[in-house]
């Protein structure tokens, strides 16, 4: 590894080839090996039979390792053969010139858990078996776009050491399709995180139910409920132990339950943006409950949504430190009215208008909302 843990440059044109002769090295030389080390084998006081016999183990065991270095090179062979067939290039890279564009489709814990540790190991130890997919940067700047294979990429990076990828010209829903596809075909990438990659692509890249459907190959209903597990909000889903562990019944009946409550308050379906007061409430029962699994605070969560709303009375007085009064705050429906006192200075109203814009903006990031202007019909 070079400095600061960076990989080395790479030499594109010739480290597959490197790769492939140097197991066919290694192949020849244990070869050598598993010859010399049966003939080393001593002769002991129990006679020929026994010498052959340790002869026999040993070559068996050097034979199995050879027969696992011969399978790799098989398979880099083959990823070459058919990268020429497809007209695709099969090159290694630094992971530093491979950018990310695509949204995230993998929870942050997927890159620090065991199993990832294990692919930083298994990499380290035996080399990278599947290369990660990427396109060419249409800004002529010669770097490369991941489609598929962040973890092989954080590993690789992790590791310093170059990373295998296929380059192939992609389109940007070829991109997408590669992301869901290899994601689709992987046990270990949970329900949630496919429901929250389906959000991103809905509320980000502004595809339709349809488009959705049709890329991933499932119904527009599965769509829309996918979609509906993957806007629970932000601030709620980043204090679960681990959110991955968030099944369909549950995230569903989370969802139904906000939906509830929203309809009791005569206000319209969830989005990703709640009631202030009900996600706070959600927020710190499943706080209080970290460390205890998801199961847990799910269940803590869905208490709190039947909990009676903590709602100002019609009229609230807010009091100044001193204790004198400052304003009431008056609730009325979905609506709220600040009236300050009049014997409060004007300077000092207009002082706090115009300070009240980075006031809300600071406290909805702090719940991790954001509370969107909706337009009235006259």
């Amino acid at each position: 590894m070079s400095v600061a843990g960076r990989p080395k440059p790479v030499n594109k044109r010739t480290a597959l080839t490197d790769m492939v002769f140097g197991l066919a090295e290694k192949r020849s030389s244990l070869e050598e090996k598993t010859l010399e080390m049966q003939e080393r084998v001593p002769h002991d006081e129990q006679g020929p039979a026994s010498s052959a016999a340790g002869r026999g183990i040993v070559g068996r065991s050097l034979g199995q390792y050879s027969e696992a270095v011969e399978e790799k090179l098989r398979r880099i062979e083959k990823e070459l053969e058919e990268a020429r067939e497809r007209g695709d290039s099969l090159i290694a890279l630094s992971p530093d010139e491979v950018d990310d564009p695509l949204p995230a489709d993998r929870d942050p814990r997927a890159f620090t858990d065991d199993a990832f540790t294990a692919l930083t190991v298994s990499i380290s130890t035996n080399g990278q078996d599947q290369p990660i997919l990427v396109r060419r940067a249409r800004d002529d700047s010669g770097r490369y776009e991941l489609a598929a294979g962040r973890r092989r990429l954080a590993a690789c990076r992790n590791l310093g050491i170059p990373v295998l990828a296929r380059v192939r010209p992609l389109t940007d829903s070829q991109m997408l399709e590669a992301q869901w596809r290899e994601n689709s075909e992987r046990e270990d990438v949970s329900l949630f995180e496919r429901c929250r990659w389906i959000a991103r692509l809905s509320d980000g890249q502004g595809l339709s139910t349809a488009q959705l459907g049709k890329m991933m190959g499932v119904s527009q209903p599965t769509v829309v409920e996918w979609r509906k597990m993957g806007r629970l909000p932000d601030s709620l889903i980043d204090r679960l132990d681990d959110p991955r562990q968030l099944g369909r019944n549950d995230a569903m009946r989370l969802h139904a339950s906000m939906r509830k409550h929203h309809a009791g308050m005569g206000k319209e379906e969830i989005s990703s943006d709640p009631d202030l007061e009900l996600l706070e409430r959600m927020v710190s029962a499943v706080s209080t409950q970290m460390g205890r699994g998801t199961r847990t605070q799910i269940a803590a969560a869905l208490r709190a949504v039947t909990q009676a709303p903590n709602l100002p009375s019609k009229n609230l007085v807010l009091a100044r430190q001193d204790g004198g009064k400052l304003a009431t705050l008056t609730r009325s429906g979905r609506q709220s009215l600040l009236r300050f006192d009049p014997a409060l200075d004007q300077a000092v109203i207009e002082e706090v208008a115009r300070r009240l814009p980075g006031l809300v903006a600071e406290v909805e990031s702090i719940l991790g909302v954001s509370q969107r202007t909706k337009k009235t019909k006259d």
